[in-house]
Parts: structure tokens; sequence; C-alpha cells
């Protein structure tokens, strides 16, 4: 079987990846012995029923990988699905999995059939893996399939644009806009006073000389 998330502490070796073969199945979970390095260890039976956050399970069928997901492992006898989606690095790590020699099935796909009604691709299974282990990868593939290529664009752009506005004076638009508010309130009070004050000044001329 295969783990697909870590069960208990750290340091078991129960991770994410590690593959066991199930040696005794009991009410309280499955006494497992770990490929990598023979070691016995108990799986709980609320591990192996139970799922991640996603919803899949903790544990998988181990007999049957993908090549990506065998590689580094080592397996007493391994059988390779080879198809047309092969190339010379899959080919090699998939055929170097196990210490017999491996065998490789030879397979095809659904036959595709031109509009004349014949057979595009004459060849059969074993001509068409041969073909595929013959092509080398892209080495710069991984490098182009980064999934966090734009992530890192974007927080660099991010970044230069905080560090420009960091420069920037202080924004004052507020206090300005509160400042007219101020003036436009101070000029009013300004002119409803006016005539108070012409009429007051007015009305002091007729009051004559004060009495000593």
């Amino acid at each position: 079987m295969l783990l697909h998330a870590r069960c208990g502490r750290a340091g078991r070796g129960l991770v994410n990846g590690t593959t066991a073969t199930v040696t005794r199945v009991e009410p309280a979970g499955l006494t497992v012995r770990l490929d990598r390095c023979g070691d016995v260890a108990m799986l709980p039976a609320a591990f192996v029923t139970g799922a991640r956050e996603d919803g899949s399970p903790n544990l998988s069928h181990s007999w049957a990988r993908t090549v990506d997901g065998a590689q580094g492992g080592t397996w007493e006898a391994c059988h390779l699905l080879g198809s047309s989606a092969l190339d010379a690095y899959r080919g090699y790590t998939g055929q170097s999995r196990s210490r017999q020699p491996t065998h490789t099935w030879n397979t095809t796909r659904v036959a595709v059939v031109d509009h004349g009604g014949i057979v595009a691709d004459q060849r059969d299974g074993a001509e068409q893996v041969a073909d595929a282990l013959a092509r080398q990868p892209d080495p710069s593939m991984a490098a182009r399939s980064d999934p966090w290529v734009l992530d890192r664009q974007l927080r660099q752009l991010i970044a230069e644009h905080e560090r420009v506005l960091s420069r920037w004076p202080p924004d004052r638009q507020n206090a300005l806009a509160g400042a007219i508010d101020e003036l436009h309130s101070a000029r009013s009070w300004l002119a409803n006073m006016t005539p108070s004050r012409l009429a007051a000044h007015a009305s002091s001329r007729n009051w004559g000389p004060s009495p000593g």
C-alpha cells in the first residue's frame, strides 16, 4: 500500500509516499512492513479508513504507480506499462526500479483512422514504445511548467510599486479638504456678519458724545 499522509508523530517514516506491505489485519488496524527499511509499524484503523482534507483517502494500493511517483524507489520485481507517452528519461526510470529484470508491456492507443478509412499509424505496440523511448525530454520543461512563476512575478511587481509609493510625500488630500471646508465656513460667517457690523456702525453715529 501507499501512504498519502503522515501517520503518527514525525520520525517514524510513515509519511506521504511511503510504501509498505500488509502483514496482519486486525480490528485495531493494519500491521505493515515498510518497503524502504523493513521496519514493522501499526497503522490505526482510524487512519486506514480516514481521508485527507481534500477528501482523498490516506491509503491506496501501491502495486500500480506512475513513473514519477516511483522515482527513487526499489522493488524486487516491477512491470512497466509501455506506451507512446514515455520518453528516454521516464523509460529508464521505470525500467530500473526493480532488482529483477523489468518486463515492459508494449501497448498501443486506440487506432486513429483518417477520413479515408485508413489507419493513420501503422506501427505496432513495440515500434511505438521504441520510438517513444528514443525521444529526449526537454530539460527546461520543469522550469517552464513551474506553477509559481507568475506568482513570483506579481509579488515582485507589487514590491516595486510599494517601494515607489513609500518615497512619495504624505497624502494631504484629507487635510486639504478639511481646510477648504473651514475656509468656506469662515467666509460664510464673515458674509453674514458684515451687514450687522455696518448697521451697528451707522447707529453709533447718532449716539453723540459720551457724557463726561
